[in-house]
């Protein structure tokens, strides 16, 4: 019974794809189960990474959050600049009204934010996204 010692295939990817994958990984962790006790052993398994790359992109646990941040306030901010942009029809306030009725109502906000069985109660209830019920 001589067995082989497992190896991992390396795949390389250009750093900005890289970066985005563990960021990726993050996402499906936080959403499946939530950030408290997120680890970065945690992130580097689910992103296929060996804990060195990931300390490569990001020093902590605190720093990917950071990112992730940036990252959703960008694509928010891209969604709202047509919205607010001069012209078209009612005030901006009434645009951006509508704009955040229909990011509260749409599927995806729902599955990323609100859903998630996984979840435990004490995370849904300090969930910004909760609806009155």
């Amino acid at each position: 019974m001589n067995e082989q010692p497992r190896t991992r295939t390396r795949t390389r990817l250009a750093p900005g794809i890289r970066r985005a994958s563990i960021l990726d990984a993050a996402t499906r962790l936080i959403l499946r189960d939530g950030a408290a006790g997120l680890t970065m052993e945690d992130i580097a398994t689910e992103a296929g990474v060996a804990r060195g790359t990931l300390y490569l992109y990001f020093d902590s646990v605190d720093d990917i959050a950071g990112a992730l941040r940036d990252r959703y306030a960008q694509v928010l901010t891209g969604e709202l600049e047509p919205l607010l942009a001069t012209g078209g029809s009612g005030s901006r306030l009434r645009r951006l009204d509508t704009f955040i009725a229909a990011l509260a109502s749409s599927p995806r906000h729902s599955a990323r934010c609100c859903a998630g069985s996984s979840r435990t109660a004490a995370t849904r209830a300090n969930s910004p996204c909760q609806t009155p019920t």
